[in-house]
């Protein structure tokens, strides 16, 4: 569930604006101008999945605007950024319920040509899905495909992962390229995922929206 006293939905006629604050604080043995970079990366991305384009809900149209603090004090809504590869992680779903840790990639170390690798920030939209109040939509399976945990308690007692997972599967009828699912290239938020959103955000389109659209159409 989205946190209302961070996100916002305001409907002008029958234009629902949504806004977001992103907070970004430093990760362990990253360099101010990695730090500024990364940002800059991971805020293109996002733009390119949730801002750029148009969305709708039932007869309304939806924009998704971000807006984000660097250097952010350390509360509930801070996204560390980290300067290696890994799995970018959001505990829990809506903005203040947790920290996030967001990796962007070995930047600064030899990439192609020598070049140093630019920050890999293929994650982030599925992130802010969990921003928005979204779960992930899938699950773990092994070799053949059936539902296993991803992690399991060895003899020991410990939380170990499960050596038989095998790969991630997305739930039944929810597409490959789900921003959800946090497909590799260009993910994409689902109508599915835009209901959910506002749903939960109590915002409606009001029927003359659709009424609009009828008379347009004649």
């Amino acid at each position: 569930m989205p946190n209302q006293d961070v996100i916002k939905a305001v409907r002008r006629g029958c234009l629902i604006e949504v806004t977001d604050c992103i907070h970004f604080i430093k990760g362990p043995g990253m360099s101010d101008y990695d730090f500024n970079k990364s940002v800059k990366a991971v805020k293109k991305r996002i733009k390119d999945v949730w801002e750029a384009p148009e969305f709708k809900w039932k007869c309304c149209k939806v924009k998704f605007k971000f807006e984000y603090v660097k250097d952010a004090a350390n509360d509930a809504d801070d996204k560390t950024l980290h300067p290696k590869r890994g799995r970018s992680t959001q505990e829990g779903l809506g903005p203040s319920k947790s920290t996030g840790n967001w990796f962007v990639g070995e930047i600064g170390q030899p990439g192609g040509a020598g070049l140093p690798l630019e920050p890999d920030v293929p994650s982030a939209p599925h992130e802010v899905g969990h921003e928005l109040g979204l779960r992930d939509k899938y699950h773990a399976v092994d070799a053949k495909g059936d539902p296993v945990p991803e992690q399991v308690v060895n003899k020991d007692g410990d939380l170990v992962n499960n050596p038989k997972f095998d790969h991630y599967k997305p739930e039944a009828n929810y597409p490959l390229d789900g921003v959800m699912f946090d497909p590799p290239g260009n993910p994409i938020p689902q109508q599915v995922d835009i209901d959910e959103i506002l749903a939960n955000l109590g915002i409606d389109c009001p029927d003359n929206c659709c009424e609009e659209k009828v008379t347009k159409k004649k």
